[in-house]
């Protein structure tokens, strides 16, 4: 996003004026009112702290900044990073191969590490739709292979990690889960449920792991009731259907399994409740 200092400058004035808010206020102790003057007539850039400065005395956070900056015009990087960061299900085909399309024809025009991994984590999960298992592990491979070099790993790192950590094998399954669930308590206080979500993410996708290519644990069917228990809290009322039916099928109770795929049948999730019924015919395989 190149930013447009006119506009810039428009939404600090705006978000201040909206919020009744005299420049005095913004600038207390915080920087000089001539400093401040020009920044909202567009004269001079704002550093980063002065930046962060006058956000915190608007009470407006980055990204509601830049949302209102946009105008709803977000820029192709914005909107593949937003896409994937809301899909939640590998079943989702059509809108991985929607984001797939958006991260070709964005790399057509530019070189990006991250959005080469999006891309190569959607083609990933769409090989493993299409039943493509060795070719998912390969694809899956290069995005582990810059991750796995890096120190740290970020919020949307942890995000492609989750997409693909059920892909490997179970020594590099525990390293990555072990890690990608170490770097996001960095997030515990970032945003509404964040590190939240994505932990829950990650315990359920090692449990589907343990579950259908691993041995059940003790341990498992106390995870599965907290994990029951943390969907319910977070609203994720289609994977509470999902972990009541595997809860079902580890203590063979058909009457869990009925109530998870009512749940689904209720929400209209067809593509989920398919999904689920080749999990609990694999499941079976597996014990027989």
């Amino acid at each position: 996003m190149n930013l447009d200092m006119e506009i810039f400058s428009k939404i600090i004035k705006e978000v201040r004026q909206g919020k009744g808010l005299k420049q005095k206020e913004i600038t207390e102790n915080v920087m000089s009112r001539t400093t401040y003057s020009k920044i909202e007539r567009g004269l001079i850039t704002p550093g980063i702290f002065n930046f962060y400065n006058i956000l915190s005395k608007l009470n407006v956070g980055f990204d509601e900044f830049f949302y209102l900056y946009s105008n709803n015009d977000f820029d192709d990087r914005w909107r593949i990073n937003n896409a994937f960061r809301n899909t939640r299900a590998n079943f989702e085909v059509d809108e991985l191969k929607i984001i797939k399309n958006m991260c070709n024809d964005f790399l057509i025009q530019q070189q990006d590490n991250h959005i080469n991994n999006i891309r190569n984590v959607c083609n990933a999960l769409l090989e493993i739709h299409n039943n493509n298992l060795y070719s998912a592990q390969k694809i899956a491979k290069a995005v582990w292979n810059d991750l796995s070099k890096r120190d740290t790993w970020y919020y949307d790192d942890i995000l492609l990690i989750n997409n693909i950590l059920f892909l490997f094998e179970e020594e590099v399954i525990e390293n990555m889960y072990n890690r990608a669930l170490l770097n996001s308590n960095k997030y515990n206080e970032f945003q509404n449920n964040l590190n939240n979500n994505i932990q829950f993410s990650l315990k359920f996708n090692k449990l589907s792991y343990d579950m259908f290519y691993g041995n059940i644990k003790e341990e498992h069917h106390t995870l599965i009731e907290i994990l029951i228990e943390e969907s319910h809290n977070l609203r994720y009322y289609d994977m509470k259907a999902v972990l009541l039916i595997r809860k079902g099928l580890i203590q063979d109770n058909n009457a869990l399994i009925e109530k998870g795929l009512n749940i689904l049948d209720v929400l209209e999730l067809d593509e989920l409740a398919n999904s689920v019924r080749e999990e609990m015919k694999l499941y079976s395989c597996q014990k027989s």
